[in-house]
């Protein structure tokens, strides 16, 4: 696609790409590389900055060389009494409210790009009213007058009857452009009256990701098997010892055990906030089969990158996935893929790919059923690589058209800042009122 250039020499256009980016998760973080480094190599007349409730004073590896703009501050504890802790508390979330509304004017335009930004367990409203209420300012601030508001590719569920719920589909109402990861995501919006039916349903971003080459590796030497973790928050908020005695961790260690005698095992995460449960299962797995055969066969990988994740994946024969993003990966890479699937959305990517029966559900996780979902995977390899790749090619088609769509929003955006605008809110053209 051709470089667009700027407009006349003047300004560029300043756009803030919204999301849960620079805060330790690997598919948050390669959906704005995916997006800001595709924007940088199409667009001269186009500024971008990434939005994110992240700490700036930790930064992220996996996007150190892109602008973020944090609306987050460091929470004070100040007060000598629990009232008057109470009161601070307050205060700084009206402060809060003010920042959010400061940086917002700074951007010509927002746009949400991928993510679960309405999941019923973890929205991007996520910290109650007070996140609803600022999630709501921004898209009212980067909706009205000479300002645009848009998602892509955003994904999530139908979130429980409460002011959060009113805020968030409000806030939605007010995109001038919105598109959805997949149909489950957008069924639920316009279930809850903030999206249309005629809104696209598109593929998660990601897909987009340019890869060197998918292959896979040869079938030689040991079995290679990773096993994808995540920290459901169902798992409780102890540590690697509480967490080494649920169940999951517990069928996990079943299943690595077993694996040990013929096989290599890597362990990973998708998420800082999975580092205590890869911790809780190689403690477990060590337990059981001692120190130096964890050493000489058991990998631990921590949370790589995304691309670093895509590329440690050339040598593995199949992942078992708990994590979205980590599953992603696997596809990418086109190798045999399990899905340990707590969300709809992990379900709906193995359905597409035809290959539902390799999914199998992470509460009251039976290692046995895992460990034959392997052998299974093992024997059949050549045909489940085959339908993953399959159905990567297909997503990655659709993200890239979703992103020439991005292309074609910028475009249009920034002649109206030069020749007059022309945009009605879809507040204005849906006739629903949002339910509570």
């Amino acid at each position: 696609m051709a470089r667009r250039s700027k407009v006349g020499g003047n300004e560029p256009l300043k756009v803030g790409l919204y999301g849960g980016f620079g805060t330790g998760n690997i598919g948050n973080d390669a959906t704005a590389r995916v997006v800001a480094e595709h924007v940088r190599g199409h667009h001269d007349d186009v500024e971008v900055v990434l939005v994110s409730y992240a700490d700036e004073t930790t930064p992220s590896t996996s996007i150190d060389h892109l602008p973020l703009m944090t609306l987050g501050e460091p929470v004070e504890e100040r007060g000598r009494t629990r009232v008057g802790r109470a009161v601070h508390r307050r205060w700084q979330s009206v402060r809060q409210l003010g920042r959010d509304w400061t940086i917002t004017r700074q951007f010509d335009a927002m746009v949400i790009t991928g993510g679960g930004v309405f999941e019923a367990e973890s929205t991007a409203a996520a910290g109650g009213l007070v996140g609803a209420v600022g999630f709501f300012l921004l898209a009212l601030v980067s909706s009205h007058r000479h300002h645009h508001f848009a998602t892509l590719s955003i994904g999530g569920t139908s979130m429980r009857r409460s002011l959060e719920r009113f805020l968030l589909v409000r806030s939605m109402r007010y995109a001038e452009y919105r598109s959805f990861r997949d149909a489950a995501s957008k069924d639920a919006l316009v279930g809850m009256h903030g999206a249309q039916d005629d809104d696209r349903v598109s593929s998660d971003l990601v897909f987009a990701t340019p890869m060197i080459s998918r292959a896979s590796r040869a079938q030689s030497g040991p079995k290679r098997v990773a096993i994808g973790v995540m920290r459901f928050p169902w798992l409780g908020e102890g540590w690697a010892d509480e967490l080494a005695r649920t169940a999951y961790v517990q069928a996990l260690a079943d299943v690595v055990e077993h694996l040990l005698p013929t096989s290599t095992v890597a362990v990973f995460g998708g998420d800082k906030a999975d580092a205590p449960v890869i911790e809780a299962l190689v403690r477990v797995v060590e337990g059981r089969v001692g120190h130096e055969v964890v050493l000489h066969r058991v990998e631990v990988w921590g949370s790589p990158a995304f691309h670093d994740t895509v590329e440690r994946l050339c040598d593995v024969d199949v992942v078992v996935c708990s994590r979205y993003h980590n599953l992603v990966a696997a596809f990418l890479r086109g190798t045999g893929v399990i899905a340990v699937a707590d969300r709809v959305k992990v379900r709906s990517l193995m359905r597409e790919a035809g290959v539902s029966d390799l999914v199998v559900e992470a509460r009251g996780l039976d290692g046995q059923d895992l460990v034959e979902r392997i052998e299974h995977v093992v024997a059949h390899l050549d045909d489940v690589r085959a339908a993953v790749s399959s159905t990567t090619r297909q997503f990655a088609l659709s993200a890239e058209a979703q992103l020439r769509e991005l292309d074609d929003l910028l475009e249009r955006w920034n002649k109206g800042r030069h020749g007059g605008r022309a945009h009605q809110s879809v507040v204005e053209r849906l006739p629903a009122r949002p339910s509570l």
